[in-house]
């Protein structure tokens, strides 16, 4: 069932986001994202296999995420509340995938598939098109390149998969070059880059967009150190994530504002760990904020921890 789960990956990752996630599937996204996809996609020599893994995370650190496909999966249920079983996941990814091809197969079609990948495409955290310096016209031109890039990786992807001597191993290095160039020759290298940063900080973007909203106009937040946050705050979010294996996981972040324990911890050693990762992101924070900034920081993430610790123990209480 994972195999297939994570095959349907491959072509649904733009508009993945939740308000808490496991950072075990962050990690496993950005260091494995190619043998995961590749893995997936062996199980097509029996059958053909389409497409989707329901995403948790809304990171993304690679080119190769960065730019991949997506189309959102509702799956149903064989009875009552039981999951799908595998056969049929992978019977109703197939009709998807059929259907979705056979949009394509007209121009209108096409054109109405190339519209909704644009409004896809554009559900991004705001602030890009300032972000890389775009009028309105640029980013308008910006936004429709994208959309063809994506459009075409999704169908390409759609057509492997429906073909059982195809096995799709994810998006290539040669694949996401290609469409850098395009970028690049379009709007120039330093847009490649930038694009490339936002979308790796999303999530602590939305973490400073947050925490902005909660200053005073005393303790106002400028352009400038509210990117100064965001890059200190990705820089030790990633340290953080590589420590994890430590404790085996079983912790996410909430808001992205602080590191709270998901799985059970008889033992502490998650809560402990948790503790010493919100330390660090104040330590990070604190030499980038001032006093009474930091303060409303230190609250915010106080606030999203206790709201967990109130929803584990209800959790808890319910089971």
């Amino acid at each position: 069932m994972k195999g297939l789960t994570m095959a349907l990956g491959a072509i649904a990752l733009c508009f993945a986001g939740t308000t808490v996630y496991f950072a075990r599937e962050l990690h496993e996204e950005r260091a494995d994202h190619q043998a995961t996809t590749a893995a997936a996609a062996a199980a097509a020599d029996e059958q053909p296999l389409a497409a989707a893994e329901f995403p948790v995370v809304q990171a993304s650190t690679s080119p190769a995420e960065e730019v991949s496909p997506t189309v959102p999966y509702a799956v149903k249920r064989s009875s009552g509340n039981a999951q799908p079983s595998e056969e049929e996941m992978r019977q109703m990814a197939i009709e998807e995938s059929r259907k979705f091809l056979e949009k394509l197969s007209t121009p209108a079609g096409r054109a109405k598939a190339l519209e909704e990948m644009k409004l896809i495409v554009r559900a991004r955290p705001p602030g890009l098109d300032k972000f890389l310096h775009m009028d309105a016209d640029q980013y308008s031109r910006f936004i429709d390149l994208l959309a063809q890039q994506q459009l075409a990786s999704r169908e390409n992807a759609t057509r492997c998969i429906l073909n059982k001597n195809c096995k799709y191993t994810g998006e290539t290095a040669d694949g996401v070059a290609a469409r850098d160039a395009e970028i690049a020759a379009q709007f120039g290298q330093e847009t490649v880059e930038r694009f490339h940063w936002f979308n790796r900080s999303s999530n602590e973007r939305q973490a400073v967009a947050e925490l902005r909203g909660r200053l005073p106009d005393s303790a106002r937040l400028s352009d400038a150190k509210a990117e100064e946050l965001v890059r200190a705050l990705v820089e030790e979010s990633e340290l953080i994530s590589r420590d994890m294996e430590r404790v085996r996981w079983g912790i996410g972040t909430s808001n992205y504002l602080a590191y709270v324990v998901m799985d059970d911890d008889p033992d502490g050693s998650r809560a402990a760990a948790a503790e010493g990762y919100n330390r660090r992101l104040r330590d990070r924070a604190a030499g980038v904020l001032t006093g009474e900034q930091l303060a409303v920081y230190t609250q915010a993430q106080n606030e999203v921890i206790e709201q967990n610790e109130t929803f584990r123990q209800l959790r808890q209480a319910d089971n």
